[in-house]
């Protein structure tokens, strides 16, 4: 969930920085080159609440980056949407079952009435190669046309308006699929069980005694062939038997081979290990606070 917050945090600190480029008036610069009239660009801009008239007139008519802008940030909100999505998807399936989501936000299948399909996750990420295609769409538009406006430019409004609709439609819907969501956090502790997946802890640990990593590496695919041998998993293994398989390697390494201590070693910054995610929570809670998304140092 921080990785997400982070992600959406960057697309917070994007969008204000779309309105920044967005936020400059081309009144004034006629159909191609200005006016001989005498007017007040610089008037009329602040009048309206600009922060100033774009200081090109040729380009005021041109210049369509700043919708390309506003799809590029749909776009890259929408894959993180569909990242989630994916997460969901995934999880809710029989085969990981980390995850239940609600009635609301799924539909049952047309031939298997215990099945709930997660729709909205799907359609999520169906979508968002609509909202990528319509960043390419109005660039293709773009790509070859003179300075001065062109009729081909009236083809910037249909993507904008159809990336914005998906994008909010889509944020909506993940935030009532994690709303809903019910998460089965003692599935998920059951599937580290006996999955190797601590092997490298081991090795971790045996390198922090002194040991060359290389010697470390070697050792543990000695311990991992020992215990598919004897139809072990790592969590099973005692002192005796790790004697057994694998001399050189203290007993005390033994704590470091369940999920919970793997996930306790790993206190590095921006890591999941308590010391760590207590203070990355605390770090998002005072932005998170804040108005608008400041950028992270």
């Amino acid at each position: 969930f921080l990785a997400h917050f982070w992600a959406f945090q960057r697309h917070g600190w994007r969008a204000e920085r779309l309105f920044e480029m967005v936020n400059y008036s081309p009144l004034g610069a006629a159909a191609l080159a200005g006016t001989g009239f005498p007017i007040d660009r610089q008037m009329t801009a602040a009048e309206l609440g600009f922060a100033a008239p774009i200081p090109n007139a040729l380009d005021a008519t041109s210049d369509r980056s700043y919708i390309l802008d506003a799809l590029h940030i749909c776009a890259l909100v929408m894959l993180d949407l569909s990242r989630i999505s994916q997460e969901l998807i995934l999880w809710s399936g029989r085969e990981f079952a980390f995850v239940k989501l609600a009635d609301s936000v799924t539909t049952g299948s047309s031939i298997m009435p215990q099945k709930r399909n997660p729709d909205m996750a799907e359609l999520i990420r169906g979508r968002t190669a609509r909202a990528v295609s319509n960043y390419q769409t109005l660039a293709g538009v773009m790509k070859a046309l003179p300075l001065g406006y062109n009729r081909d430019t009236q083809e910037d409004k249909p993507p904008l308006f159809d990336s914005l609709r998906k994008c909010r439609d889509s944020i909506e819907l993940v935030h009532l699929m994690l709303e809903t969501a019910d998460w089965q956090t003692a599935r998920m502790a059951e599937c580290t069980y006996g999955d190797f997946s601590t092997a490298t802890d081991l090795a971790d640990a045996l390198a922090a005694t002194g040991m060359p990593f290389r010697k470390a590496h070697e050792i543990v695919g000695q311990v991992v062939r020992g215990c598919m041998d004897r139809d072990l998993v790592l969590e099973d293994l005692d002192e005796k038997t790790l004697a057994e398989i694998a001399p050189d390697a203290p007993a005390s390494a033994l704590d470091r081979l369940t999920a919970r201590a793997s996930v306790d070693a790993r206190n590095s910054f921006g890591g999941p290990g308590k010391r760590a995610m207590d203070e990355q929570l605390a770090q998002a809670r005072e932005i998170y606070a804040e108005p608008g998304f400041p950028r992270i140092a």
